[in-house]
């Protein structure tokens, strides 16, 4: 139960916050695509002189996940990250204004995918890569019937604008409260449902650890216990911004049915290594602010311990030995800040 300081506190601002949400996307929303980009390299320079903690986070998460680049190459990925990270907000506010753009700003899936979908529904595993939420809006739009499951910000004006924008593209949103139900009868209902699959999921809550860019993270294994009770394809995908700014969809289909894998947690591995290869060809574009590696396993010895980026806190969650010696091949600790 939150104190009455806290409670008193969220009140005020999530009113400032709803006071403020609509004019913003007015002005925002308003931007050029020039005038969005180089909004976003003034205020990714900003972050950068700061160095403040998300981009802290940036730069240590690029430690984890590409030991093998130079420090400056590092550096210089972080920066071009920001500079994305900036524009996806900026992008966000301009599709809640004209969510008629995401049409006209995103190149159609190619006839493979299409087939695919045309014989069943699909379960799509998206990562934090590019622009999800253009993604999700942009598929109803090339005739796909399709679902996602969503989180409701306390912010109301936001939901509202971001309701009406889903249903201007005809995206249909099940509330992630009680959405188990929801999301099985979309599925039979020939709706394709998209998950973000590389969110931390507590082992507490039922996240099991899986190897992400050589390092155990704890995650969701829902998607693949879908694809396997309901005999459904699963398909890695992302809305990847090009050289020209539109947005290209790129899809994974692993090698393998999702029932030839033996159990909901190999598949569920698959698929992370399918959003990691996609990762790997867009690094730029990822959301590396996350708190990716948030839990270091209780079975960790120090030296894997010094693996993980600086934010890592060890939980009492044991990861099974296998898959650490599995990513101890990176043995170069990590820069902590």
């Amino acid at each position: 139960m939150p104190s009455k300081a806290k409670i008193i506190k969220r009140a005020i601002t999530d009113a400032i916050m709803n006071m403020m949400t609509p004019p913003l996307v007015s002005v925002v929303g308003s931007l050029s695509d020039s005038s969005a980009d180089k909004l976003s390299n003034a205020i990714a320079k900003v972050i950068r002189l700061l160095n403040i903690n998300a981009y802290k986070n940036i730069r240590a998460n690029l430690a984890v996940a590409f030991p093998e680049k130079t420090d400056d190459e590092r550096h210089e990925l972080a920066f071009r990250n920001a500079v994305h990270t900036v524009r996806f907000g900026i992008d966000f506010l301009r599709v809640l204004k004209h969510p008629e753009m995401v049409k006209t700003c995103t190149i159609p899936p190619n006839d493979s995918m299409r087939k695919i979908v045309d014989e069943s529904a699909i379960i799509l595993c998206l990562p934090h890569l590019g622009n999800w939420e253009i993604f999700g809006q942009a598929i109803p739009c090339f005739g796909f019937k399709a679902a996602a499951v969503a989180e409701m910000f306390r912010n109301k004006k936001l939901n509202t604008l971001i309701e009406n924008a889903r249903q201007h593209n005809g995206l249909v949103i099940i509330p992630r409260t009680g959405a188990g139900r929801k999301v099985i009868g979309a599925l039979r209902s020939g709706y394709s449902v998209g998950f973000l699959a590389d969110q931390n999921l507590s082992p507490a809550d039922g996240g099991v650890f899986l190897d992400f860019f050589g390092l155990p993270a704890p995650s969701s294994t829902l998607p693949a216990l879908l694809a396997q009770r309901l005999h459904l394809p699963v398909v890695v995908g992302a809305s990847v911004r090009n050289s020209e700014g539109k947005f290209e969809f790129h899809f994974i289909q692993l090698p393998k049915k999702a029932d030839e894998y033996p159990d909901s947690e190999s598949l569920a591995q698959a698929l992370l290594k399918a959003n990691e290869s996609l990762i790997r060809q867009y690094p730029e574009q990822y959301l590396w602010t996350y708190h990716r590696w948030r839990y270091i396993p209780c079975n960790a010895n120090d030296d894997f311990v010094k693996r993980f980026p600086f934010y890592a806190v060890k939980r009492p969650y044991p990861c099974p030995e296998p898959l650490m010696a599995q990513g101890a091949y990176n043995s170069t600790p990590q820069n902590k800040g």
